[in-house]
Parts: structure tokens; sequence; C-alpha cells
């Protein structure tokens, strides 16, 4: 417990996407739980799912840890702060009451292009004949075909699985006042 006149320290939890460069040491740091298979096949996509899947449960077993320990101490953890591609990160902050934020590294209008291109996709308009066209988007000018975040790391399913996931995880959060940082 803190005595009187001390600061009471608390604790970030920031959960990086192994994409970056500079992140990439991560990975080797520890066990993933993905195969040489996935690893080789450079789907980008798909390798995202699977350390989503993987990720969930070692991190919430991490994080409750971490909970469990902080009882006896002074650094509480304040909030869980992840990029968007590790959303595994929200649902184990969920499922142990600690608030949570979204880092996107992408603007505000790749969520709305996001969000578009699933919709395109249901309709059977994906993939577009031209993903560089200039042409308007009919429902959603002034955004054009070229404006849309297709992926080419791999096989469309995988591609529209993660943005659906991430764009799920975000809506949820937006839907009950929780924080997404553009």
């Amino acid at each position: 417990m803190a005595e009187q006149g001390q600061e009471r320290r608390r604790r970030l939890v920031l959960v990086a996407a192994p994409f970056q460069g500079h992140i990439n040491p991560l990975l080797q740091l520890s066990a993933d739980g993905l195969s040489d298979h996935d690893v080789a096949s450079l789907d980008l996509t798909a390798i995202v799912l699977v350390l989503n899947e993987k990720c969930q449960l070692p991190f919430q077993e991490c994080l409750a840890r971490l909970v469990k320990e902080q009882e006896t101490r002074d650094d509480r953890i304040a909030c869980v702060i992840y990029d968007e591609l590790s959303y595994f990160s929200e649902a184990a902050a969920r499922n142990l009451k600690l608030p949570s934020i979204i880092f996107r590294t992408s603007n505000a209008n790749t969520f709305l292009a996001r969000s578009v291109i699933i919709e395109m996709y249901v309709q059977g308009r994906i993939p577009l004949a031209d993903p560089l066209s200039q042409k308007a988007v009919m429902e959603h000018p002034p955004l054009r075909e070229r404006d849309l975040p297709i992926s080419s790391f791999g096989p469309m399913k995988n591609f529209f699985n993660l943005i659906g996931n991430v764009r799920d995880d975000q809506f949820t959060r937006l839907f009950q006042h929780h924080l997404v940082v553009y």
C-alpha cells in the first residue's frame, strides 16, 4: 500500500503487432505456436489470424498472473493498449475486466474503407476488375476503388476474415463507448 504522500504507480500493458522491423525479435523470444508451414507460406493475413487464435489464452493467463501479483503491490495495471491486429488482447482484457485501448497506425479512412470493402465482398463486387481504378465507389463517394485496402498477401478469404475480426472488435468497442485511437 502506498504511504501518504507517495505516488501510486500504474502499469500499462502494450501489445504491439510483431510485424514492424524493430519488433521482429519479439517473435524469436518464445514459442508462438506457429508451424514452419504457417511462417513459410508468407500469407501474412493467415499468420495474423493464427497468432490471434494461439495467443489469446497464454496472454490472458499472463495477465491473470500479473493481476494476482498486483494484489500485494501498488503497481496495478491501468489498461491494456494494443495494436488493432492483436485483437486477442481485447478479449483477454475484457475477461479480466481490465480497460483497454486500440492503437491504430492507419487513419480513420481505413476504418471506413474496410467496412465498405466487406460490404462489397458480400455483394459479390470483389475482386475488382481494376484495383487501381479512379472510379468512385457508388454508395460511398468520394471513396474510389483504388482507395480500398485489398491485400495480395494470400487468399482473399483470409484477408476478409482478418478485416472482419478487426472491424467487429472496433465496432463492439465503439458501441460500448470504449476508446479507439487513430
